[in-house]
């Protein structure tokens, strides 16, 4: 090696000494101060979402829960998470909605993104809701029941109640409980005391007729206020003085605001709300999305024979004739079809709709004249006419039209 070998190795030595002796002269840090991962959450985590039950979820799912509620915003416009929402509003009745929803998917074994993509999504758990001890109608072990939170002030129950309540009732007769729940919106000055006053009047038996009396008078009592409700009783055939006793001495608000404390737990935030074997359905929904839904239950309970077509959801008047040939085929069996069908070998308004073999006739989708006779067989059928006028009525009318 030549002697410039020799001094580049040396000068490199040298370094290496160097930087060894100053390695040494520096201070060791005690290992019990070395930097740590902080793991602690962020100053706008929240671990409380006072007003959300989490007693049925363990350790793991409880954690997991608030993760999510720390995580997914509240759509009541504050723009805070669901967790800081309820910290901070307590009173924000869709932050609890959301997060009983939360936890619900938790309580299923949901993962936290699985619940986070539940929740955006707009997905609802089916919900174990209580019937309390409200009036409803229909059997008792029915095998669809339908929980119904109302406002006989909303609008929009009386659009229910005008439109698809009794239609409910009468085609699923035998099949569905309907119970009748309270959920009086605070904006509506006289929500709570009609609330009232139909309980009232659930004391002495007449719920229903109150019930029906007072969406039927929605407009005059909510301009005219109490002295309605007190005249009501009275047209409904109630002891007046047990009535007036009861509502002015506020004996039914507790019973009321439980009704409203359990559907703020459900997730109810407007009315009406419905909840169809624990499955959500909010608003005015239109016939044929109630029809779906106790067609999805009916099926997986058993409970029906044979499946309604697609081409049955095409109109309202189409689900009604096609629930009303299934309901009651023997009686649709003693009434002809005027619509002119005996050419397909219909000799019955029940053969317009259902084959021989049970299952479902098309014919009847595209004839307005068997729907219509079809409506109206039900429609006197229910109002108690015995066979021989029902008959003497579609004669009348339809055979009449035949012969113009």
């Amino acid at each position: 090696m030549t002697e410039d070998g020799w001094k580049q190795i040396s000068i490199l030595l040298g370094i290496l000494l160097i930087a060894s002796i100053i390695l040494h002269l520096i201070p060791k840090i005690p290992e019990s101060k070395q930097p740590q991962v902080v793991t602690q959450p962020p100053p706008d985590y929240y671990t409380q979402a006072p007003g959300i039950d989490l007693s049925n979820l363990d350790e793991s799912r409880s954690t997991l829960a608030i993760s999510v509620m720390n995580e997914i915003e509240c759509t009541c416009g504050c723009g805070l998470s669901i967790a800081k929402c309820r910290n901070e509003d307590p009173s924000c009745v869709v932050s609890i909605g959301i997060g009983n929803n939360v936890v619900r998917f938790a309580e299923k074994g949901y993962s936290e993104n699985e619940t986070k993509s539940a929740i955006v999504s707009g997905k609802v758990p089916e919900i174990n809701v209580s019937v309390d001890d409200d009036p409803f109608k229909g059997p008792e072990d029915a095998p669809v029941t339908i929980v119904e939170f109302s406002d006989y002030q909303c609008p929009y129950c009386k659009i229910f109640f005008d439109q698809t309540f009794n239609h409910i009732l009468t085609l699923y007769e035998g099949n569905v409980k309907f119970v009748y729940r309270d959920f009086p919106l605070g904006f509506h000055q006289y929500a709570q005391k009609a609330a009232e006053a139909a309980e009232c009047a659930d004391d002495q038996g007449k719920f229903w007729e109150y019930h029906d009396k007072l969406f039927q008078n929605q407009e005059t009592w909510s301009s005219l206020g109490i002295s309605e409700f007190k005249r009501y009783a009275e047209e409904v055939g109630l002891n007046n003085d047990e009535f007036n006793r009861c509502l002015d001495n506020e004996e039914k608000t507790r019973e009321v605001k439980k009704d409203l404390q359990d559907g703020r737990s459900y997730g109810v935030t407007g009315t009406p709300t419905f909840y169809i074997n624990g499955r959500k359905l909010s608003g005015a929904a239109s016939f044929s999305n109630f029809v779906r839904i106790i067609e999805t239950e009916l099926k997986e309970s058993n409970s029906i024979e044979y499946e309604l077509p697609d081409y049955a959801y095409k109109s309202q008047k189409h689900l009604e004739s096609y629930l009303i040939a299934r309901k009651m085929p023997e009686v649709l069996d003693n009434f002809p079809c005027y619509c002119g069908c005996d050419n397909l070998g219909h000799k019955s308004l029940k053969e317009c709709f259902i084959e021989e073999d049970g299952s479902f006739e098309v014919h009847g989708a595209y004839c307005q004249a068997c729907m219509d006779e079809s409506l109206d067989v039900n429609k006197w059928y229910g109002e108690g006419l015995s066979f021989i006028e029902i008959k003497n009525r579609i004669d009348d009318k339809y055979g009449s039209e035949k012969a113009n």
